[in-house]
């Protein structure tokens, strides 16, 4: 009866074995096809785009080269008026700083909600299945500091015979020609695999214009605003009184210092930084699926190349627990260091912080206000951005207004009034989950907290609620103590959160 049942378990072992080896090779050549198909669908797929964009390349074309129209241009929207004190205002360091006056509450002169930017879907770009063979070389293309590699070589520049129209139509057609088709790939691989945004993408197509054919040139104005389209984004070129090109687009925030001109109900900032020019010609209609504005959100989401900086130490004068020592990412900071200056400073309130900075300064400072109360870690927060930077004006820092990003006091020390306020935002928010607005004065930024707790001390009401006032500059001075200078003056609230 054993043999038997031997002999039957080693027959079904073989037919079990028999049928697996069936069963593998069917699954083997079932995603073998399945393989095949997906390739070949994305070969397919990135054809068809191809022949798509040559077709209506070739079609805008011969939009291009009609006569352009008149377009007025309006002067720049002027940076927000803040002339901050020289010297930030310091109260005694004694305990008289640290105890909150009686409850006072201070008149608002309204409250501004946050503006959402429009979130625009990036254009689908189908990328060949395996790489264009290259027949030529690379140039190396400068962005945020990072070297880029490019495939273009000398062969591809190309030279306006004039700045008409005819001849930028002519121009714009062999650009979407096979001879430069590597180029847009490379951009188009560089846009999807480091994350970039609308601010990233400008200066990657400027930066490879700009290497190929010249800084300031016309050419370099036509590459650029060639392939920005070819991402979707709604850039157009304008021929300006003085013979010269420039390139417009939409920016999804309000832009200051940066003229403009109103084309179909949008307002389309010359990025080119021109000066003086009045007589502007350009086209109403843009290249095929090209509706995206530059936007300027999720700057520390970019894939940047890593470039960290000296360790630097970071004290609060009071509280010698709340230590941070910082390493920040250069690229980052030449990223964030020729935006141009976004007139919401909730926008810069609203970003998230780089997760690389937030590592190293949360975990202490959760850790410095771990066990205390609400009020008194407030303060601890409070007092370590008041005291471990230096205060500097952005006139005599920078030479103009510049608001910081939460990053930047740690790279460059020093910062003013908006600064501090929006990284003490950021603390308050991230470490104890607690609601925070800008108070705005005529030429003054600060912040209010609302505690769950009551607590003395100045405040002001949004909503009916209660938010105590903690000034970043006022140094020295704990939660619930307005500047004396401010304390008849009826702040603007501005909601972050």
């Amino acid at each position: 009866m054993n043999i038997w049942r031997i002999v039957f378990t080693l027959i079904g072992t073989f037919v079990l074995q028999s049928l697996m080896a069936q069963d593998k090779s069917v699954l083997d050549a079932y995603k073998k096809n399945k393989q095949t198909q997906i390739e070949t669908y994305h070969k397919t797929k990135h054809q068809l785009f191809e022949e798509y964009r040559k077709q209506k390349n070739d079609e805008f074309a011969g939009y291009l080269s009609r006569p352009w129209e008149s377009a007025e241009k309006h002067p720049a929207v002027p940076a927000p008026k803040k002339p901050d004190p020289v010297r930030p205002v310091v109260a005694p360091m004694d305990k008289t700083s640290r105890q909150p006056a009686a409850p006072i509450e201070f008149p608002i002169g309204g409250v501004v909600r946050p503006i959402t930017p429009l979130k625009e879907e990036p254009l689908d770009i189908p990328q060949p299945e395996e790489p264009r063979p290259k027949t030529g070389g690379k140039m190396n293309v400068s962005l945020f500091g990072m070297s880029l590699p490019v495939s273009m070589t000398a062969k591809e520049r190309f030279k306006l015979n004039s700045l008409n129209e005819k001849e930028i139509g002519r121009v714009w057609k062999i650009l979407s020609g096979d001879a430069y088709t590597a180029i847009f790939e490379d951009c188009a691989r560089m846009y999807e695999e480091m994350r970039l945004n609308g601010w990233a993408t400008y200066n990657l197509c400027k930066a490879i214009g700009e290497t190929l054919l010249g800084e300031g040139t016309p050419e370099a104005v036509v590459l650029k605003t060639f392939l920005m389209t070819q991402l979707g984004y709604d850039a157009r070129i304008i021929r300006l009184d003085n013979n010269r090109l420039g390139m417009i687009c939409p920016a999804n925030v309000e832009i200051a210092r940066i003229t403009y001109i109103n084309l179909n109900g949008k307002r389309y900032y010359l990025w080119d930084d021109q000066k003086g020019e009045k007589n502007i010609r350009t086209y109403k209609n843009n290249f095929c699926n090209a509706t995206r504005s530059i936007d300027f959100m999720n700057g520390t989401y970019i894939r940047f190349a890593e470039k960290m900086t000296t360790p630097r130490k970071f004290v609060s004068e009071w509280n010698p627990q709340a230590a941070v020592t910082v390493s920040v990412n250069k690229s980052l900071m030449d990223y964030y260091k020729d935006m141009p200056l976004i007139t919401d400073w909730t926008f810069y309130a609203r970003q998230n912080m780089d997760d690389g900075v937030r590592q190293q300064i949360m975990p202490v400072l959760k850790n410095a206000v771990a066990g205390k109360g609400e009020f008194e870690a407030v303060n601890v927060l409070l007092h370590f951005v008041q005291t471990a930077f230096e205060y500097e004006t952005d006139e005599k820092q920078y030479g103009y207004e510049k608001t910081d990003f939460k990053e930047e006091p740690f790279y460059y020390r020093a910062c003013d009034c908006e600064d501090r306020s929006i990284l003490f935002s950021e603390l308050v928010n991230s470490i104890l989950g607690l609601d925070v607005v800008l108070l705005y004065y005529p030429n003054h930024l600060c912040t209010a907290v609302r505690l769950n707790s009551e607590v003395a001390g100045d405040y002001v009401s949004v909503y009916g609620r209660k938010y105590l006032i903690c000034d970043p500059t006022y140094i020295n001075a704990s939660a619930g103590k307005c500047m004396p200078q401010f304390k008849s003056v009826k702040a603007k609230i501005y909601k972050i959160f």
